[in-house]
């Protein structure tokens, strides 16, 4: 409705692809600081309860799977 199209003009994308890529930022966040964490808790804790979806999600996003993603990120911080 008028909202979503408010939305979509002030954010550039749909209310929808919005709340997505919130989701799979604080996933990244989660991944990031914590290797040991599983996919199915990460998935369930930012509400894709369905962690192959999720999983999909995150390796279209960011290119890489979650633990790439940890790997990436973990040499970066330790200047490797």
């Amino acid at each position: 409705g008028h909202i979503s199209r408010l939305f979509k003009t002030g954010m550039q994308v749909t209310i929808s692809t919005y709340i997505v890529n919130y989701r799979l930022e604080k996933a990244a966040q989660l991944i990031k600081y914590d290797s040991s964490i599983n996919i199915e808790t990460v998935s369930s804790a930012v509400g894709i309860e369905n962690t192959n979806y999720f999983f999909r999600l995150f390796k279209k996003t960011y290119g890489v799977t979650p633990r790439q993603f940890y790997k990436l990120n973990e040499k970066a911080d330790t200047g490797l």
